[in-house]
């Protein structure tokens, strides 16, 4: 009798049980039927060779030489699911924040490639064979090498840090890190909510470390499960997940047991025997099993389970390795050596999808867009994960001898943002394939044969944007100009002085509009802005910026009859901050190589605003900071480790190296120069520095945990006009809930001003939701809360004199935008952000209205809004804001 098993609704989107298949790359696409038999349903793959498979595992045996434990990578976990990513190889954009790292199988050695040329950037010379495993956050490698007894870990070196206005990109060499965790037979490896569980199948314990462990400031935890065996730790809600033991003879556990961080048993869940395979899914976690699947829900307190069983007539096929993809609502593990299972935990259903020959691995891609599997013929395949569907086929590797000794090298499968990586086990090549099309894009010889291969870098989620300008570089050019506004067009304001500057970081473009009234007086087309640099605005009417397109530093003269370009200067990378001298005679520039091209140096370039003549020097750093004092020029090194560096300005050449320098917080960003101090936002705190010439002396800590409030960083200062002050505000974002960086409605945010006078800082809560940049007079201070409840623009009152200093005085609420930032989502692709600006007198409010081309009039006085600036582009991401008046004193020499 012949039994025809359903995949869920939902995973099948109306397939009527023929799937379309390709026969190789390259070949058209022919239905063919499905069988459907006892086991689940058949797919024959094509060009399918008769290859007896050799890779079963023996589980009571506990024979680990031919058992693939790549399936417990948690990689897949670590990426947005986008159905509309578009890859092409050709491009040549697809890996560029990515580095590969193969494991021989022979020896210790470790190599990172770069997976675009294939040429090798590092390799390290381990123990061991290893098999390397990347962390959620794919910065770092795991080496378990299990015959050597050790785990070794391996900075890729390619990681982004999140600067609260923007994302920045970090890259430096590979580097073997000091920590090594030693034990008896290292198998597992479990990366989860910033931890690495590790299981030693040779005593039964679970070592856990963090990532300030790596860093050499914790302590390994140690979790003991009362017997050797082959088992998993998992560390998951602030508690650790421990395989439990089988009591008889059995190497494979029988269930969990739950342990606090200080080693108490809280609970256990033993319905899970012969466990083998484990993945997570959100606060699931899924644990195969003989006879079906394991889950424990841990998002409450206390854990609870559900056992999914096999299918009636499963016979000896069982769950021993698992995947997931934070984007699909299934599990997928495999089904004995032949098939694949779809696990739905809300329907409590597992789905056997029998293959007509063994697979050698399967894994999502990066944006859960593919299945892909390698199969003991050496051909590769893509299935669509929804429907069990398969796209395509492609021959690629050497077969499998099914003659092979048990533990012989086989192909081994990795696979990135829109590729695959295959190793060939009989010549060590590997192959990198265009997962669109199967096409091999590139090929490589490894040293030796691989064992093992994951890749480390920058999330795929993260490539989708632009790394210098998050808020800033998405094409939103559907988007009709003014679409969602019914306001009327501003007039002006009499009584109003100066001009508002618009500018357009993604369209391009400068709009100049007088405040008297409203009329547009320049446009000005070849200039893009750069909105990370920001403005800076000079007493005599002259405005400084940066144009990262053209690599220019740009000044654009008000001062005159009509708003012109007055001078441009070339820069040798794109500029990342300036500052200028208290003269303003000369301007200097950070620079850094375009995150794209890679074109460009790490440079401080100074800039004479007289003769625009342009003079760098190189220099090491993170994302690189700029403050100009007194006969002074400071680099502030915004990498993990932090550092100030004072250069003298007479004499500075190519050839200026530091005078001085003293440490600092970790990942500096934002900082203000008053008064002969630097001040330096960092990981701690504000750091103080006191500047005398080139000297540095560290002189105090200003803490974000102030007036009863904690949590959160600064990463944008301004200092006040009045010389007294320094303004900011904290994001605050609780990193242990799901998806913490997509769902910013539930970021906190707290006003954050610092009284330098006394050295202290006052915390003011401002609600939930986006804050980006802020505007600062000498009366008010303006930030733009975005949340999707709606839009609030808070003033708070900035003079130190008033009676209501540092406390709200209005709070307006703003006409929703056509591309709003949307609940659950990662905001920065959305058009709709909002940019602040303040008249001098502090009586108007301007706040664009991104994605609509609009600039929102607030009346101060009256606390409402009353009418919009049409802008000549979309103003996508926010645009960018300035209010000049010439004559107006400048504090702040920092780019804003």
């Amino acid at each position: 009798m012949k039994t025809l098993l359903f995949l869920p609704r939902r995973l099948w989107s109306g397939l009527a049980f023929t799937l379309a298949l390709l026969f190789t790359a390259g070949c058209a696409v022919v239905p063919v039927p499905v069988v459907v038999t006892d086991q689940g349903i058949l797919i024959p793959l094509p060009g399918a060779v008769a290859v007896e498979e050799t890779h079963d595992h023996d589980h009571e045996d506990h024979d680990h030489e031919d058992h693939d434990h790549e399936d417990h990578d948690h990689e897949e976990e670590a990426h947005d699911h986008d159905q509309d990513h578009d890859h092409d190889m050709t491009e040549g954009s697809v890996l560029k924040d990515r580095r590969l790292l193969v494991a021989d199988s022979q020896s210790g050695l470790v190599q990172v490639f770069d997976p675009n040329t294939g040429d090798e950037i590092a390799h390290f010379d381990l123990a061991g064979a290893a098999r390397v495993y990347t962390t959620e956050d794919e910065r770092y490698a795991f080496a378990v090498q299990t015959e050597a007894g050790a785990v070794n870990v391996i900075d890729g070196g390619v990681w982004i840090e999140n600067h609260g206005d923007h994302m920045h990109p970090y890259t430096q060499d590979p580097a073997l890190l000091d920590l090594t965790m030693t034990g008896p037979t290292p198998i597992h490896f479990v990366d989860h909510d910033g931890l690495t569980a590790i299981f030693f199948d040779g005593d039964g314990t679970t070592q856990v470390i963090d990532r300030a462990t790596l860093a050499g400031e914790g302590e390994i935890l140690s979790f003991d499960s009362g017997k050797p065996h082959h088992g998993v730790g998992f560390a998951v809600a602030g508690k650790v997940i421990v395989s439990a033991p089988d009591p008889g003879d059995s190497a494979l556990p029988i269930g969990v047991d739950v342990y606090s961080m200080d080693g108490e048993l809280l609970q256990s869940f033993h319905e899970c025997p012969g466990l083998h395979g484990e993945t997570a899914l959100g606060a699931l976690i899924a644990f195969g099993c003989s006879d079906g699947v394991l889950i424990v829900d841990t998002s409450s307190e206390e854990f609870t389970s559900q056992k999914i069983a096999n299918p009636a007539d499963a016979e000896n096929r069982r769950v021993g390795t698992l995947i997931a993809h934070k984007e699909l609502p299934f599990f997928i593990g495999n089904f004995a050596a032949d098939g694949l299972a779809w696990i739905d935990p809300a329907a409590g259903t597992l789905t056997p999808l029998i293959l007509p020959l063994a697979q050698a691995g399967f894994k999502f891609d990066a944006h859960g867009e593919h299945l892909v599997v390698l199969t003991v013929d050496g051909q590769i395949h893509t299935l669509d994960p929804m429907t069990g569907e398969i796209s395509n086929s492609a021959a690629l590797v050497t077969p499998i001898d099914p003659e092979a000794p048990r533990g012989s090298p086989r192909p081994v499968l990795a696979v990135d943002n829109g590729v695959a990586f295959v190793s060939d086990h009989t010549t060590g090549e590997v192959h990198v394939v265009d997962l669109a099309t199967l096409t091999v894009h590139l090929t490589f010889a490894a040293d030796g044969i691989p064992l093992s291969m994951t890749t480390v870098g920058i999330p795929a989620e993260e490539e989708d944007h632009d790394h210098d300008h998050e808020a800033e570089a998405h094409d939103h050019a559907d988007h009709e100009h003014a679409v969602t506004l019914d306001l009327p067009v501003w007039g002006g304001a009499a009584e109003a002085a100066g001009h508002l500057v618009v500018a357009d970081p993604v369209d391009g473009g400068i709009t100049v509009y007088a405040l008297a009234d409203g009329a547009v007086v320049a446009e000005i087309a070849d200039v893009s802005m750069d909105g990370h640099a920001g403005f800076v605005a000079l007493p005599d009417g002259r405005v400084l910026l940066a144009d990262n397109v053209a690599q220019e530093f740009v000044l654009l003269n008000l001062g005159g009859e009509a708003p012109t370009i007055s001078g441009r200067a070339s820069l040798p990378g794109n500029a990342i901050h300036f500052a200028v001298d208290e003269t303003h005679s000369f301007a200097v520039v950070s620079t850094a190589p375009d995150f794209e091209s890679g074109e460009g140096e790490t440079t401080l370039t100074h800039v004479d605003l007289s003769t625009l003549a342009v003079t760098s020097a190189l220099i090491e750093s993170g994302e690189p900071g700029v403050l100009v004092g007194d006969g002074v020029i400071l680099h502030r090194d915004g990498g993990p480790i932090g550092r100030l560096e004072s250069f003298a300005v007479d004499g500075f050449s190519a050839e200026s190296a530091p005078i001085n320098f003293i440490d600092i917080g970790a990942y500096g960003h934002g900082e203000a120069f008053v008064n002969g101090h630097a001040y330096v936002a960092t990981d701690d705190g504000i750091d103080v520095i006191h500047v005398e010439g080139t000297d540095l002396g560290y002189e105090a800590l200003i803490p974000w945990n102030v007036s009863d409030r904690e949590g959160g960083r600064a990463y944008y200062m301004r200092a006040a006009p009045n010389g007294g002050y320094l303004w900011s505000y904290l994001r605050i974002v609780d990193e242990s809930a799901v998806d913490p960086w997509e769902n910013w409605q539930d970021w906190q945010n707290d006003l954050y001003v610092v009284d330098l006078a006394a050295t202290e800082a006052t915390r003011l809560e401002l609600g939930p939701g986006l804050i980006y940049r802020m505007a600062l007079t000498d009366k008010l201070a303006l930030l733009v809360r975005l949340h999707p409840d709606g839009d609030v623009a808070h003033f708070i009152d900035a003079d130190p004199t008033s009676e209501t200093f540092l406390t709200e005085i209005a709070a307006v609420t703003l006409p929703p935008t056509g591309d709003a930032p949307e609940a659950g989502i990662a905001p920065w692709d959305a058009a709709g952000q909002r940019i602040p600006a303040l008249s001098a007198d502090s009586r108007w409010a301007f706040v664009t209205s991104g994605g609509d081309g609009a600039v929102i009039v607030i009346d101060i006085e009256a606390q409402a809004v009353v009418g919009m600036i049409e802008a000549p582009t979309h103003l996508d991401g926010g645009g960018y804001l300035l209010i000049v008046e010439p004559g107006a004193p400048l504090l702040d020499r920092v780019g804003r």
